[in-house]
């Protein structure tokens, strides 16, 4: 194990303030447009032959417009399932002026300072529900639906357990 900084699930996606499940369930827009963006995105893969990171710097090229449109309309589902539509979702263009990359830097701390207070609201609700009955993030209730992981001695006990010749039948 190294003892380096590292970022696991635990660390991100149990705190994650994911928006309400009531606020996703009743349009389904943010499911349907997740649909049409993944489908778009893995056919303009496989069509250029290049992998996920060369599509995404490519994003701001005029040749994946319609990939652009719909990351934007992504980003105002996502904007709605958080009870926030009013904020303005920036192209996804290189901003080239000033006013431009303010506008793209705008939005981005609105949305990291809405999260934060989101955050902060939900740990708070949890901390006056008591010790114990903190409420369950999605990403921990499907963990617990996970094989166990073997110890690492395990793991090399298996590992020379396999490679043992077996004695003939």
């Amino acid at each position: 194990m190294r003892t380096d900084l590292r970022c696991g699930a635990s660390d991100c996606l149990d705190t994650f303030p994911f928006p309400a499940a009531e606020a996703l369930a009743p349009t389904g827009d943010l499911e349907t447009i997740g649909a049409r963006f993944y489908e778009t995105r893995a056919r303009l893969m496989v069509e250029r032959n290049q992998g996920l990171t060369t599509t995404y710097n490519q994003l701001k090229d005029p040749e994946s417009l319609a990939l652009r449109r719909l990351h934007e309309d992504l980003d105002r589902a996502v904007l709605a399932a958080y009870a926030c539509p009013n904020i303005p979702v920036p192209a996804y263009e290189t901003p080239t002026t000033p006013a431009t990359r303010a506008a793209q830097e705008s939005f981005e701390d609105e949305i990291i300072d809405r999260l934060f207070a989101l955050n902060a609201t939900r740990a708070e609700q949890e901390k006056l529900q008591g010790a114990g009955k903190a409420v369950t993030s999605p990403a921990r209730k499907a963990a617990r639906k996970l094989p166990k992981p073997v110890a690492a001695d395990k793991q090399l006990d298996l590992a020379d357990q396999a490679t043992r010749k077996r004695p003939k039948s």
